[in-house]
């Protein structure tokens, strides 16, 4: 008798899809067991493509939304003036006023604005670091004031400082200081500079703030150093004078 080989070869199974109720078009209950190994109709396998699809679009609505945060706008970004000033200014400056509200529950790392007087053209720029004891520098950026605000002179007390990593002891004193340039893109000579120090947990100022416009070196003009030149010289041929008189009248 001729021998046969025989092969054992599991049969795979195809599993259609759930049968659906004609009535409100969703699937029937479906308890069935599929065992290992089995195969899904195409149907099925749909699904898990459309599942899949749908959570890599919640990843990347949640990508955006964190993006979005990040880019949150800074300084004086979202300004809105209703009426530029003058250009008049001839040293730019953003100085950091004493007068604060908005300076408490901020050790969380949360945004907040700070009171200032700014008075820049069409061309300004500022530096803004912001850094506590211990940690160092939280948070720096660049704000384009003249862009965004000039020419502008009045109190801007909506100066955005953008949201940090947050996790500061109570009580941390935090630092900000913004120094003004001339030129865009902190270009140019530098104008300008203001700190404030205040309590992260209470927003009371702790250090009053400083700076502002650079005090200018008291100087002369052309006209006024040339009398001084004259008179000078005046006191100083008289003083050669009087010895001569005196010795002639001796002799």
């Amino acid at each position: 008798m001729p021998s046969y080989r025989r092969h054992i070869d599991p049969r795979t199974g195809y599993y259609p899809r759930p049968r659906l109720d004609r009535r409100h078009r969703q699937p029937l209950c479906w308890f069935q067991r599929v065992p290992p190994g089995a195969r899904i109709a195409q149907g099925d396998q749909r699904l898990r493509i459309v599942a899949a699809a749908f959570k890599a679009c919640l990843g990347i609505f949640a990508l955006s939304l964190t993006t979005a945060g990040l880019a949150s706008p800074a300084g004086t970004e979202s300004a809105i003036v209703a009426e530029h000033a003058p250009v008049v200014t001839k040293s730019p400056a953003i100085r950091l006023l004493s007068q604060q509200t908005g300076l408490a529950g901020t050790c969380g790392g949360s945004a907040f604005d700070v009171n200032t007087f700014i008075d820049v053209d069409t061309f300004a720029s500022a530096d803004v670091k912001v850094d506590a004891p211990g940690v160092g520098l939280i948070e720096e950026f660049t704000d384009e004031t003249g862009t965004n605000l000039g020419p502008y002179n009045a109190v801007y007390p909506t100066f955005h400082i953008r949201a940090f990593g947050g996790g500061l002891p109570p009580n941390t004193p935090i630092s900000i200081a913004i120094t003004t340039y001339s030129g865009p893109s902190l270009a140019g000579s530098v104008s300008s500079r203001s700190t404030l120090v205040f309590d992260c947990t209470t927003g009371i100022v702790l250090a009053p703030a400083r700076g502002g416009v650079p005090e200018p070196i008291p100087s002369l003009s052309g006209w006024a150093l040339a009398a001084t030149a004259a008179l000078l010289g005046l006191i100083g041929a008289a003083a050669f004078r009087r010895p001569a008189r005196r010795r002639s009248a001796r002799r």
